[in-house]
């Protein structure tokens, strides 16, 4: 897939944050093979809007898909951005291969609220 636009990031960073996307996907997706695009294309569509701002509906023609779709990937790249480096500042480790299960929810919770009693 080409794209109209370059985003000034190392690959390092794409390949992070499609890695949380895939380990996201591959534990809630009840059909995942009925994504409009890859995690590949999600992690460049939520760069390209955190760095440049890029118009969603830029955003939803250069991917593919419709500008509710890239809504919809934007929202989740976000969120699973933010638990993840919310989950790293409160536990002070790694994020782990895939996202926090409900065990691992309420130790974040419990993190959190602690941290805001302080």
């Amino acid at each position: 897939m080409s794209y109209r636009a370059t985003v000034d990031v190392p690959i390092a960073t794409v390949r992070t944050i499609s890695g949380w996307l895939t380990a996201y996907r591959r534990t809630h997706d009840t059909r995942p093979h009925q994504r409009a695009a890859t995690t590949w294309v999600q992690a460049v569509l939520v760069l390209r809007w955190l760095k440049d701002g890029t118009d969603v509906r830029a955003l939803a023609r250069d991917s593919g898909g419709s500008q509710a779709t890239a809504y919809r990937y934007l929202h989740e790249a976000l969120e699973l951005c933010a638990w993840t480096a919310l989950w790293c500042a409160l536990t002070g480790s790694q994020p782990a291969p895939r996202p926090a299960t409900t065990c691992g929810t309420r130790v974040l919770h419990k993190a959190f609220a602690a941290t805001c009693r302080s």
